[in-house]
């Protein structure tokens, strides 16, 4: 997903911070894409991986009809792991809710440090404490 909150200088993904105004057509243009894939009908067997930037800065019900229309083109095959990325400042108890009710099964963190002078150093925005 193209979109940070903060741009980190050891990033090499293609990601925006200044880029929130287009979320929505982003979203959109995902949901084509997929409804028009030639793959139709062959199933997800293992993971589904939302990453790259942040996706936990869409609505997690965006991120919740993208993993429906995947479901919906291809199906997920039962037991698939189902991922997302997130920061520990770009979520909370009730997106993770939302989430987990969606069928994601698994959050990867980005959490490089839970030194706040390390963080600092990575310019990364959240503080240890919102972690756990």
């Amino acid at each position: 997903m193209p979109f940070c909150a903060k741009r980190c200088d050891y990033c090499a993904f293609a990601t925006w911070t200044d880029r929130d105004h287009l979320q929505s057509a982003y979203v959109d243009a995902l949901v084509e894409e997929v409804r028009q894939s030639v793959f139709h009908g062959i199933p997800v067997s293992t993971s589904v991986f939302f990453g790259g930037g942040t996706p936990t800065l869409l609505p997690a019900d965006d991120l919740a009809m993208l993993l429906r229309t995947i479901s919906d083109e291809f199906g997920v095959a039962s037991g698939a792991e189902v991922t997302t990325e997130a920061n520990p400042d770009s979520v909370d108890p009730q997106s993770l809710a939302r989430l987990r009710e969606a069928g994601f099964t698994r959050v990867s963190f980005g959490m490089q440090s839970s030194v706040p002078h390390v963080l600092a150093t990575l310019d990364r925005t959240h503080d240890p404490e919102r972690v756990p």
